[in-house]
């Protein structure tokens, strides 16, 4: 003998309703996923580093390994802090990143800022005594800053030698504290 005919209706609408609830929970995970890779695959190097601000991270470039704190991230350069130095480094030079965070694209309105540029760091490097220049031919100049230009840095060697170096030479300056 059947039940009430308003209770097996209820039950089947339950469970209908139970099943569609599961299929929705299901293609929502789906479509969220499908979201995050997709979000992931337009991520570029510069919204990590972005993300990375407060984060220790490790640079691997060609024979050598800067260690630090993100303090700051520019196009032409990112900014490390250590107890022992300042590190600014030339992202392209870059062959690895060790402790990089995941992160997404930043969407946002706001007009592009000014980036952290060669010349605003090395400026504001040049009273502070010896600074290590890493070149991109693997050479590491130690010399004080004499002046700053818009693509080049007047730096003093020390057997007192003046030599022009170009900021596309550059792959990271370390000034110690």
């Amino acid at each position: 003998m059947a039940g009430d005919p308003l209770e097996v209706m209820g039950s089947v609408i339950s469970q209908e309703a139970s099943r569609l609830q599961a299929l929705t929970d299901e293609e929502l995970f789906l479509d969220a996923r499908d979201i995050a890779d997709a979000e992931r695959q337009r991520a570029r190097i510069c919204d990590r580093l972005e993300a990375a601000r407060g984060f220790t991270l490790s640079c691997h470039l060609a024979g050598v390994v800067l260690n630090g704190v993100v303090s700051e991230v520019g196009r032409e350069v990112i900014l490390l802090e250590s107890s022992a130095a300042s590190l600014a480094i030339e992202p392209l030079a870059v062959l690895r990143f060790s402790g990089l965070p995941h992160a997404l694209r930043r969407e946002c309105d706001e007009a592009p800022r000014v980036g952290l540029t060669w010349s605003a760091v090395l400026r504001g490097w040049s009273e502070s005594g010896t600074v290590r220049f890493g070149m991109a031919d693997g050479e590491v100049l130690s010399a004080v800053i004499d002046a700053v230009g818009a693509d080049h840095v007047d730096i003093r060697l020390p057997d007192g030698e003046s030599t022009t170096v170009m900021l596309a030479g550059l792959r990271f300056a370390v000034k110690s504290r």
